[in-house]
């Protein structure tokens, strides 16, 4: 079995955020498949269906932002995933709006999501999927992550989406170094 634990913030007052990128493309997984994530169990919401072959969770965490390696832990025990099965996707400010970056492990980077995460896991090889939200203004970070994306910037995010999926599923398909290969180069370089 595989997961798609997608990062974000649990109240509607958030679902917008770019900091909800990662409920917002696993919500889009699951609505292709035909699917929606609302099965809850102790502090996440998931579904599980079959996808691109393989027995997948789509899991949205509900502990917000801060506290998603609770989530996290608890589903891999329940579900007896390894760390190296699951795929975690959230949003990351040091990126270009749009872009993706598939990783099989490192740091935090700063992300206070992937921190919780790394510590209840008692491992950085955690892969993961992160997706550009865009730059704030010096000092104004925890204000622009909680801020929505503007609609001239929907037509990138949409893009962006697609491409995070398409990623996705080759790395499902062929594993993590073919889909780095491909997806974290620009995708006006692949014409």
């Amino acid at each position: 079995m595989k997961a798609i634990i997608g990062l974000g913030n649990p109240e509607q007052q958030y679902a917008a955020n770019r900091h909800n990128i990662g409920f917002l493309i696993a919500d889009r997984i699951a609505a292709a498949a035909g699917a929606k994530i609302r099965a809850a169990w102790q502090h996440s919401r998931y579904c599980r269906l079959q996808l691109w072959g393989w027995d997948t969770l789509l899991i949205k965490p509900q502990t917000f932002m801060n506290r998603s390696g609770l989530a996290v832990r608890e589903a891999l025990e329940r579900w007896q995933i390894q760390p190296a099965d699951l795929l975690v996707v959230y949003d990351d400010f040091a990126l270009p709006l749009g872009k993706i970056r598939l990783r099989p492990g490192g740091s935090a980077a700063g992300h206070n999501g992937m921190t919780s995460v790394i510590a209840e896991l008692g491992t950085e090889q955690v892969p993961r999927l992160r997706f550009g939200i865009g730059g704030p203004v010096s000092g104004q970070a925890a204000r622009f992550v909680l801020s929505d994306f503007s609609p001239a910037e929907l037509p990138a995010v949409e893009r962006g989406v697609d491409r995070a999926i398409d990623a996705i599923r080759c790395l499902w398909d062929n594993g993590m170094a073919q889909a780095m290969s491909l997806f974290n180069r620009d995708a006006e370089s692949l014409a």
